[in-house]
């Protein structure tokens, strides 16, 4: 057994809320350019159930790590991936019919596994290393982040993806809308500290690493020209 089929076999089998994302779900879709040292592959998995205690005695060599979902997102987001139980070469006949040891789960798109990346920020995942996993999702789908924006109600999430995005110059940035106009909540109220001894970010309202902060643009006056 390997955690494709552990997790094919939570969500088909014991009907679990369980979908693999986040750091996972970027690897899997070539979006990760190094993964944290660990002397266990870590597999991450969003939902509402616990993982159960066989989980950990089927596969010693793994580390599953279960988070909470992000709030409303719901199956927003989600992919259909297959696991291929049996490894057998299919003939054309076959492929029109219902294939045995193919296995369904569900796993974070990139946009959604993106976000929940950044609900760990910074308790488990760096800025740094959040800010390098932006960097490399050139491709994004601006029409997929936009719904999952307007749907997930996660404050902390909204402004450190748009101070993250906002921090590159991808051409799908400038497709999705203004913060507050995602909905009445926007970007919500009052500072977050989530870097101590950081600088804050009046823009997005948080505070930053001192290291990663960005000036404000300077305007230049023009009242006596």
């Amino acid at each position: 057994m390997n955690w494709e089929s552990a997790v094919a076999s939570l969500q088909n089998v014991f009907r679990l809320d369980l979908t693999a994302g986040g750091l996972t779900a970027i690897e899997q879709q070539g979006f990760a350019h190094y993964l944290p040292i660990s002397t266990k592959r870590q597999i991450h998995l969003y939902g509402k159930d616990g993982l159960p205690k066989w989980l950990a005695a089927a596969l010693p060599d793994i580390e599953f790590i279960r988070h909470p979902p992000l709030p409303n997102l719901e199956a927003t987001g989600l992919a259909n991936f297959e696991y291929e139980a049996q490894e057998r070469t299919l003939s054309k006949l076959e492929t029109s019919e219902k294939r045995k040891g193919v296995w369904p789960f569900a796993m974070s798109s990139p946009e959604r596994a993106y976000l929940e990346v950044l609900q760990d920020v910074p308790e488990t995942t760096s800025f740094e290393h959040a800010e390098q996993l932006l960097q490399g999702m050139t491709t994004l789908s601006p029409r997929v982040m936009e719904t999952l924006l307007r749907k997930c109600t996660h404050v902390k999430v909204r402004r450190l993806f748009y101070w993250m995005a906002d921090r590159q110059s991808y051409s799908w940035l400038k497709k999705l809308p203004q913060p507050e106009t995602l909905d009445d909540l926007g970007l919500g109220r009052g500072n977050r500290v989530l870097a101590r001894g950081g600088k804050l970010d009046k823009k997005y309202m948080i505070t930053v690493p001192e290291d990663m902060w960005t000036p404000p643009a300077s305007i230049t006056d023009k009242s006596d020209s």
